[in-house]
């Protein structure tokens, strides 16, 4: 499994002064991240000897109970964040005052292709064992790949 992650920030500021007593600050940002998790690629049902299809070439998900499990999907997640934000300082006698706004948006998109290699799991239901079931090639569970 791997990670492939990317992350970009923007920013722009300026202050301005009006007179002595006002002052107005303004920032303008920008964050973008992407974080991915890719699967291990190792072999697909089909070289196994399982007549199954995979969306994902190379990868299914197996899984024995209190063994081992291989295989499993990834998934991508992708934000964007937008602000902007405005500050106005003002003194007057022994007063100061301060007036602001901040706008901001975001925005998020996941992708996850967690069941599209098929989900496999042997966990003892036939012999008392969920090796014994995996060598003997009695899936508890097969959750195909949806092909609607």
């Amino acid at each position: 499994m791997g990670f492939d992650n990317f992350a970009q920030s923007y920013s722009l500021g300026d202050i301005y002064h009006f007179g002595a007593n006002t002052v107005n600050a303004l920032r303008l940002t920008v964050n973008r991240n992407t974080a991915e998790l890719n699967a291990a690629k190792l072999f697909s049902p089909a070289d196994v000897g399982i007549r199954a299809y995979s969306y994902v070439p190379k990868n299914f998900t197996l899984t024995v109970v209190g063994g081992f499990s291989i295989g499993g999907g990834g998934a991508t997640l992708r934000t964007t964040n937008y602000e902007v934000a405005d500050d106005v300082g003002v003194i007057r006698g022994t007063h100061e005052l301060s007036f602001g706004a901040n706008l901001a948006q975001g925005r998020s998109n996941f992708n996850s292709y967690v069941i599209s290699t098929g989900v496999y799991l042997f966990n003892g239901q036939f012999t008392g064992l969920a090796m014994a079931d995996f060598l003997l090639r009695k899936s508890d569970r097969f959750r195909p790949v949806s092909t609607e």
